[in-house]
């Protein structure tokens, strides 16, 4: 079984930027990545729509990362529960024994892991229990050409994938402002992305970006709060150490109040910490770790909380988030946000519905791809069926078609896929509305992916 969190990591975000800078103005790329002016907080959910929006949902909540000090009644919460069905200790400030098994009318308490929606219907709890998911399996048998199932050790397996289902996801980045100025164009001229595994096949969506005004609401310290909790987003790095002298509590703690310090921020009274080894790969080849391996690091865990003494002066504060905590940060390290309070219900949100309008459209393009499918003997591979389908949806059916007609340039080998399918392909593009045929499309990349787990197999 391969799963996928839910958050979509700083360093994944981070990439794509540059990636896309890039692609504009090299030397301005270069620049972005060394300058301090530059970090990611990775994306979390924070909305359901139906996947075919490409508008963006007005009044989105901020999603920060619930803290390991946030408690929620382990049963089930009615509607309009009150207040004391959720728990935060770096908040209340206040004595609960969980070792005596204390709790609330009787309900006992359970650590939470998701995300704190921080909007105009308050906070809100969305456990990643009840986030949606997508599943998908497909078989692989490994051997060399020639073996027999024997001499191959019966290398047969079945890969299970459980990844986020279509969604919503938001996150915040500092840019400086010729590289924000860059990357605003770029999305208004293509802001079709893909992250993670199986990109062309699965991942794939909109990016839609926005110059926020005034103090963002993930570094807002709420009303009435007598000081300031600090969630870390994504991995706060520590120093480099073969044998740590310290417990961890007392390693972030240290971490925290050399920030603070340099920041002129209050002092730090308490931790909650979670640790953990983080590395990664990249293209070029690293010293330490190895052809395309970066060397493992200790850091504290998002999640681990930090809570200063006294409230602390917002432009202050902006700043220091803005630096952030440790080092890291070309790795998408050090990306706190401001503690949004505790929450006072659960995000349930309604699945999300069809259009009723053009539906016909849909059934009629998703009936000729079926028909497509019947008398044609292989299919194009679902990530050439993805590539017409992410131009239709982001520069419409001339630029698809275009698309199409390029593959006719192609080798040989390539245009013998396309060749038996070419002709009703292209009418459909021509016949149908965008929405509808990317629909259908959506049906014939499934299609393919059925057939290459029956070739694997």
């Amino acid at each position: 079984m391969i799963e996928t969190g839910f958050s979509i990591p700083a360093s994944a975000v981070q990439g794509l930027i540059l990636n896309r800078i890039n692609a504009r103005d090299e030397g301005l790329a270069t620049g972005v990545f060394h300058s301090p002016g530059f970090r990611v907080w990775p994306l979390h959910p924070c909305s359901i729509v139906e996947a075919a929006d490409d508008e963006l949902p007005s009044n989105l909540p901020a999603a920060i990362r619930v803290s390991l000090t946030h408690r929620v009644a382990k049963f089930g919460i009615p509607e309009a529960a009150p207040d004391e069905h959720f728990y935060d200790r770096s908040v209340a400030m206040d004595a609960y024994d969980f070792t005596r098994g204390q709790a609330v009318r009787g309900v006992p308490f359970k650590a939470s892991d998701g995300v704190l929606l921080r909007g105009a219907d308050g906070v809100q709890l969305w456990k990643a229990s009840q986030m949606p998911h997508v599943i998908t399996a497909h078989g692989v048998i490994r051997g060399m050409a020639g073996e027999s199932e024997a001499e191959a050790g019966n290398g047969r397996n079945l890969f299970t994938v459980d990844a986020m289902a279509p969604m919503v996801w938001q996150g915040l980045v500092v840019l400086p402002q010729d590289a924000a100025t860059e990357l605003l164009e770029s999305l208004r001229q293509d802001n079709v992305v893909a992250f993670g595994k199986s990109r062309s096949v699965r991942g794939t969506g909109v990016l839609h970006a926005t110059e926020a005004e005034g103090i963002p609401p993930e570094w807002q310290v709420p009303a009435g709060a007598e000081r300031t909790v600090l969630i870390a987003q994504s991995p706060l790095g520590l120093p480099d150490q073969t044998m740590p002298s310290q417990r961890a509590d007392e390693e972030l703690r240290n971490l925290a109040q050399g920030w603070a310090d340099a920041n002129g921020l209050p002092d730090v009274q308490e931790v909650w910490v979670n640790v953990g080894i983080r590395f990664g790969w990249n293209r070029h080849a690293t010293p330490s770790g190895g052809a395309g391996r970066q060397a493992a690091q200790r850091v504290m865990l998002p999640g681990s909380v930090i809570a200063l003494s006294e409230r602390a002066d917002d432009a202050a504060l902006a700043i220091a988030l803005q630096a952030g905590v440790g080092g890291g940060r070309e790795r998408g390290f050090g990306a706190v946000s401001v503690h949004p309070g505790t929450a006072t219900s659960l995000y349930e949100p309604e699945p999300p519905q069809r259009r009723v309008g053009g539906a016909s459209d849909r059934q009629q393009a998703t009936r000729r791809v079926l028909d497509m499918r019947r008398h044609v003997a292989r299919l194009p591979s679902p990530s050439q069926i993805r590539a017409v389908q992410q131009r239709l949806v982001s520069s419409g059916a001339r630029e698809a078609r275009a698309y199409l007609k390029r593959q006719t340039e192609r080798t040989s080998r390539i245009w013998f896929i396309w060749e038996s399918i070419y002709g009703e392909m292209d009418e459909l593009l021509a016949t149908y509305e965008p929405e509808a045929v990317a629909a259908a499309l959506e049906v014939l990349a499934d299609l393919a992916i059925a057939d290459q787990s029956r070739e694997e197999n």
